[in-house]
């Protein structure tokens, strides 16, 4: 993260000095920290945590400019700034804002770092629910195949039944259920063409009772 970037996230103009205002990011901080700990559900803390992960990137930032200035000791978080370097100018520092309005500026960036994040995670569950559903639709419409092969209706008709509920109008259930139709009528012809074949054969050897129980079957 740039100097830039952090100090437009903290509420910080271009030139004016972060010192003065170190303990009221702290208090903003653990404000942030807080909204994540207790937060209704973990998907709003999810949020809550990437603003709280930007904000201390923002002011780790800040941080380690005023500590390479040598205007910030380490550990301490608010210090009483030493006298500039000679080498070094820093402008007068403008009068500090006031506070509850900085707080509000960094309570905003968060908010919208977690509605990014929410964004994000909401357009991630949909494109894995997509992907699921395709995998799912792919599964049935294989196994779907392999009945109609084996001319297992009742459990092909099952299965196209189930892939018009997952995906309502698909022309997987749609060309799944013409070729059950096609292949039970092309079965019924077959068993018509048997048995019509038989009870003639038999009629024209003589075996009545023969023609007649394949005449039945024909018949049913």
């Amino acid at each position: 993260m740039t100097l830039g970037e952090a100090r437009k996230i903290l509420g910080l103009g271009p030139d004016e000095d972060p010192r003065p205002h170190l303990g009221e990011f702290h208090t903003t901080r653990e404000r942030i920290a807080e909204m994540v700990r207790s937060a209704p559900n973990e998907t709003i803390a999810l949020r809550y945590q990437a603003g709280l992960i930007e904000f201390d990137q923002a002011l780790a930032a800040v941080r380690e400019y005023l500590e390479a200035l040598g205007l910030l000791q380490r550990p301490s978080l608010v210090v009483t700034p030493p006298p500039p370097p000679a080498a070094v100018e820093i402008p007068p520092p403008p009068a500090p804002r006031r506070s509850p309005l900085r707080a509000v500026s960094a309570l905003v960036v968060v908010l919208l770092a977690a509605g990014a994040a929410g964004g994000w995670l909401h357009l991630k569950f949909e494109e894995d629910r997509r992907l699921g559903l395709l995998a799912e639709l792919a599964r049935l419409e294989s196994t779907g195949a392999a009945f109609i092969e084996n001319r297992s209706w009742p459990e092909a008709i099952e299965v196209f039944d189930r892939i018009d509920q997952l995906a309502p109008g698909s022309e997987i259930a749609t060309l799944g259920r013409r070729s059950i139709e096609a292949g039970m009528t092309e079965e019924q012809e077959q068993f018509v063409g048997y048995w019509s074949g038989r009870a003639r054969a038999s009629l024209e050897a003589g075996l009545l009772d023969d023609a007649e129980s394949a005449a039945r079957q024909v018949v049913q």
